[in-house]
């Protein structure tokens, strides 16, 4: 059974607390949301806690700052670049989605994979150990 806690990186606190579940065996998988405040301490601290190999990606378009320019200046961002948290509502609007809008996201999600696959690249000598 795969028992994952969502939002690795999101806040101090919600990193703390799913070290946590971790130490307790209360979860065995976590996702990090890479363009949140918080995940290169995430990612930190499941290095320093033995399971940075139990990390997946949580691909977010609804919270957070946008990591790319063309998402930043796209309808899914506020002036500030950060996410307005309305791809999700109402679900039918996911479906007409305009050109600009579909790039926008592909570059957005593009980035965020790159990032954590970068964050892998970075720690392959922690992974072989």
């Amino acid at each position: 059974m795969i028992i994952n806690a969502d939002d690795f990186g999101y806040s101090e606190s919600v990193n703390e607390a799913i070290c946590q579940c971790f130490n307790r065996g209360l979860i065995n998988r976590t996702t990090i949301m890479v363009n949140m405040p918080e995940a290169e301490n995430a990612a930190e601290i499941a290095k320093n806690n033995g399971f940075f190999h139990r990390v997946g990606l949580h691909i977010n378009l609804t919270e957070g700052r946008a990591m790319t320019e063309e998402c930043r200046n796209s309808s899914l961002c506020d002036e500030k670049g950060c996410f307005k948290g309305t791809f999700h509502v109402p679900i039918k609007a996911r479906f007409f989605l305009d050109s600009a809008t579909k790039r926008a996201i592909y570059a957005e999600v593009r980035a965020q994979m790159e990032k954590y696959i970068s964050s892998l690249d970075t720690s392959i000598d922690y992974l072989t150990v």
